[in-house]
């Protein structure tokens, strides 16, 4: 929905996937380089981790479901996946489940012709790297590439969506980033690292991140159309949730769906559907600052109560829009398997350690917004008013 509130914002999850592809090859090889891996993992495991690595980024994100993040929420009633499911338990099912796998294993048989049967690739591989069920030491360094606070997924979405949304929140130097990236070797395990000179791109990267939350995703109109597709697809899918068989799941793609919304709006099937055809947004009638204080929270906790109890669910809605900037720890034993520094003696310490900024900015963006429908709009800022006004006075 973010092309309603930013026009360019029409790029695709395909795309992103090639790019992400592209990003893996390029920091790869950079940290072949300055790691030697070639001399500690040898030029076999070296070409077969390469390609593993291209291939767990290229298919990464299949399993995201119509229209993308809008379908998971933390709330059970507002996640439209089933029970215990997510976009990567999709993207693993998808994987081995369908034709994929096959081509998958064309990819394995050809590496096996190449370098002999140890180093050929399965899509079992790949569930392990998508779940994070990592045996082989060598997996472990390629699921920090593509699942960690400096990983390449993060690096082209960041500034392919501030390219396209036509912001600049997003922006960041990739190359220096890049070339800051090294590795340390403790135990069996080989661990992505950042170098002493590279931790202030570190903080550019945390910040880029940090404002496209702020401005962009948590965007306090493009998230009221996530609430109001969120509605329309639960009215349409079976049992409100997405089907749980592959082959069914991916019936429900982009297309359908966009044209379930123009169909239902326009034999007014669907409340939800004609809002979103003719752009009927619930009003925004209150907003917490960025980061909402405990009373904030709890002011808000109260008012949603009772104005659910007085105007019904359907009627009124409070979005939280939850998000750490990071996830870095404060030190080395807070998390032995985060994303490390190395320090001008060339030994590993938490980037927390090394940063102030990445250290200060660990509050979470905490945003809680009030929307209603226009009806009661009047009636539930005055409700809000009142209660804030009592809230001032203590």
């Amino acid at each position: 929905m973010t092309h309603l509130v930013y026009p360019g914002a029409e790029h695709t999850r395909f795309q992103h996937s090639l790019g992400v592809m592209h990003l893996a090859s390029e920091v790869f090889d950079m940290i072949v380089a300055t790691g030697d891996l070639e001399r500690a993992w040898g030029g076999e495991e070296v070409a077969r981790s390469k390609q593993l690595l291209r291939l767990y980024a290229l298919l990464h994100d299949l399993g995201h479901a119509p229209f993308s993040h809008s379908a998971e929420k933390t709330d059970p009633e507002e996640n439209l996946f089933p029970e215990n499911c997510d976009h990567e338990t999709y993207s693993i099912k998808i994987i081995s489940e369908t034709s994929i796998a096959a081509l998958v294993a064309r990819v394995g048989e050809s590496l096996t012709r190449k370098l002999g049967s140890a180093y050929s690739i399965e899509p079992a591989d790949l569930e392990k790297l998508i779940n994070g069920a990592i045996v082989d030491p060598h997996l472990y360094l390629l699921r920090q590439l593509m699942n960690s606070e400096l990983d390449v997924d993060k690096m082209d979405y960041l500034l392919r969506d501030s390219h396209y949304c036509g912001v600049a929140y997003g922006l960041f130097d990739l190359p220096r980033l890049k070339g800051s990236l090294t590795v340390y070797t403790e135990g069996p395990l080989t661990k992505l690292a950042v170098d002493e000179g590279g931790i202030h791109v570190v903080e550019a990267f945390i910040l880029a991140r940090y404002y496209m939350f702020t401005q962009v995703y948590f965007h306090r109109t493009r998230r009221i159309l996530d609430y109001i597709l969120r509605r329309f697809r639960r009215e349409e899918l079976p049992g409100s949730k997405l089907p749980h068989d592959t082959e069914e799941f991916l019936e429900w793609d982009d297309v359908r769906v966009a044209s379930l919304i123009r169909q239902k709006a326009r034999g007014n099937q669907s409340e939800w559907a004609a809002r979103l055809e003719e752009r009927r947004l619930l009003r925004l009638v209150r907003s917490s600052p960025t980061h909402a204080s405990l009373a904030d929270r709890r002011l808000i906790n109260v008012i949603e109560k009772v104005i659910t109890d007085r105007f019904g669910k359907e009627t009124v809605f409070v979005d939280r829009a939850n998000r750490l900037p990071h996830r870095l720890p404060r030190d080395m034993k807070e998390d032995p398997n985060a994303v490390l520094a190395l320090n001008r003696d060339g030994e590993p310490v938490a980037i927390s350690e090394s940063s102030e900024i990445v250290r200060k900015l660990s509050e979470p963006i905490n945003i809680l917004r009030i929307y209603a429908k226009e009806d009661v709009e009047e009636e539930v800022q005055a409700l809000c008013d009142e209660y804030y006004k009592v809230a001032l006075k203590d």
